[in-house]
């Protein structure tokens, strides 16, 4: 039977930046690695490199999806771009559980492999890697922690924002180049973060064959103050590897610096400024100046003594914080004491004991200033009706002496880096804010189903597949700017008000694609005839220029033939 143009319907369908995504998840070859590392079986629908390529898809065009993703692949119309796919209703919570049972024995396997390749496909500089450690929060209700030691656990903690809450703890080793990150490994929420730096590296050497990508003693892994611990350093130095990070000031420290300046050594200027202070005036901007030593630290199990630089960094803006953060400490606790004098003798302040108490509690609390007054309870015999009265004095030589450091914090490097000069050693640590966007690019809300994480293996499997989501997003950011970069033209109009950029974010870049659609030509019966990918505009268009990416034909198959009967 014939059928008439007016049985033709159009239906246009938003498959957002899967443009942008997809050629980076084939270049990565994830769904080739999962399939190879987890098999599937013969007779299934899905194999799990495709389920995982989906997860991910769904992570990067809308993470709170993942608890729908039957309606995410309807509404990105997944059945006809990916033509395994017969019907949005196949990505159910037991295939995607499924996927992530498989993952999680072969998750560090999967991962190096994934970034190895990409080192080599987007030549990744791998020689400055960001060390660091975060807080996953969860809510929910989830099933018993496991009793095997080696699966992490939910366990309740603090996290940065004071909130007691389930969670987990990300370790993430960020490259220098295009703060990717590069490792990744989901602990118990309770892990301590110093002891975890070594092995995690060590991991990410074995699994990702950093050696066959560049030798050892090029790379510096730079951390906070929780990575250059003693144990942690002679580690490093075993290895021949290099590090960079700050460590608490002791004592000990504060006397050395004192010696060497009393020993003639004065403070160099070090010539760093930070991007966000580059517009301001010479004048306003943070003074960094440096002083420091070489100290041999020696492997007491080989006897061997390595060389470790010292360099004590003062701040001017750090100076200043803390000179009023102490200032406006010393005046509350001040103020309270002296409220405290006034009730003296009074209410239940009428014994030595109780008065000590309440200034511990009110005036001290947890400030760090308190050390810097001694009180003292005082009796009168001679005034029984009021014999008590508080007395306090002022450490005013220690406050001078802390004062003195204000702003100082102590940089050690060891290895090949021990080697550099001040100035260098400043510049390098000074990148390790490129992990926290690393993190940042986690940060976000995921809400699934309870089917989906009913153990604590498959929510570590999620995290993996998250991670790689993380990876290509960070890969388009780096790609897209370093071609900007190396053009010397930014992109017009992507940003707000039609302004232009030469270095966007991955956000806007993803949000910019948000409205690309594919239109479906269809009969009335439901039966496909064509699909059409919509000419993008003139932002798609430049974003899709830069990056060189190939026509949405190309990625998701050719356009099926419009075939319309004779006479219709």
């Amino acid at each position: 039977m014939n059928k008439t143009l007016s049985e033709i319907e159009f239906e246009t369908r938003t498959i957002g930046p899967l443009v942008l995504t997809t050629p980076f998840l084939r270049r990565l070859g994830l769904r080739e690695t999962i399939n190879r590392l987890c098999p599937v079986a013969e007779q299934a629908d899905f194999d799990y490199g495709l389920v995982a390529e989906l997860v991910v898809q769904c992570r990067l065009t809308d993470p709170r999806a993942l608890y729908d993703m039957p309606g995410w692949a309807a509404q990105y119309e997944i059945a006809a771009l990916y033509p395994d796919v017969d019907e949005a209703n196949q990505l159910n919570d037991d295939r995607v559980g499924r996927l992530l049972d498989a993952l999680y024995e072969r998750r560090a396997m999967l991962w190096g492999e994934v970034i190895a390749r990409a080192a080599r496909a987007y030549a990744i500089d791998l020689s400055r890697l960001h060390a660091d450690t975060m807080p996953i929060k969860f809510a929910g209700l989830f099933a018993d922690q496991p009793v095997d030691d080696t699966v992490p656990r939910l366990e309740p903690g603090y996290n940065p924002q004071g909130e007691w809450v389930q969670q987990l703890k990300l370790f993430a080793l960020a490259a220098g180049d295009g703060r990717l990150p590069v490792w990744f490994d989901a602990l118990s929420g309770g892990t301590g973060d110093s002891p975890t730096y070594v092995p995690q590296f060590e991991a990410f050497c074995q699994h990702a064959q950093l050696a066959t990508l560049l030798p050892l003693q090029e790379v510096i892994v730079i951390g906070d103050r929780k990575m250059p611990t003693v144990d942690n350093q002679l580690a490093w130095l075993r290895l021949g590897v290099s590090y960079i990070g700050p460590t608490t000031m002791q004592d000990s420290h504060r006397q050395a610096l004192r010696t060497l300046l009393d020993e003639g050594q004065s403070w160099t200027a070090l010539p760093y400024v930070a991007g966000r202070e580059t517009d301001k005036d010479q004048d306003d901007r943070t003074v960094y100046r440096g002083v420091g030593h070489t100290v041999a630290r020696t492997d007491a199990d080989t006897g061997v003594a390595y060389p470790v630089r010292h360099l004590y960094i003062s701040s001017s803006a750090l100076a200043q914080h803390e000179a009023q953060r102490r200032q406006a400490e010393m005046s509350a606790i001040e103020a309270e004491i002296q409220r405290i004098q006034g009730l003296v003798n009074k209410y239940d302040y009428k014994s030595p004991e109780i008065i000590v108490r309440r200034v511990q509690e009110k005036a001290f609390k947890k400030r760090a200033a308190r050390h810097y007054f001694a009180i003292q309870v005082v009796e009168h015999a001679e005034r029984p009706a009021a014999p008590y009265a508080l007395q306090y004095t002022i450490d005013h030589e220690g406050v001078e002496s802390d004062a003195a450091l204000d702003g100082v914090y102590l940089l050690v490097a060891g290895g090949p880096a021990a080697h550099w000069d001040d100035a260098s050693l400043l510049q390098e640590w000074k990148g390790q804010y490129k992990v926290e966007h690393c993190f940042r690019l986690t940060n976000q809300l995921f809400l699934c189903g309870p089917v989906f994480l009913k153990n604590s293996q498959r929510i570590v499997s999620l995290i993996l597949l998250i991670m790689v989501g993380c990876l290509v997003a960070g890969l388009i950011e780096r790609q897209i700017r370093r071609a900007l970069a190396e053009r010397h033209e930014p992109i017009h109009g992507l940003m707000p008000e039609g302004r232009d950029t030469l270095k966007p974010t991955v956000a806007r870049i993803l949000r910019a694609f948000a409205d690309y659609s594919l239109v479906l030509i269809k009969w009335a019966d439901g039966h496909l005839l064509q699909r059409q990918f919509a000419r993008p505009n003139p932002v798609q268009q430049q974003i899709l220029n830069v990056l060189e990416m190939p026509h949405p034909e190309a990625l998701f198959g050719e356009p099926l033939p419009l075939a319309i009967p004779s006479g219709a």
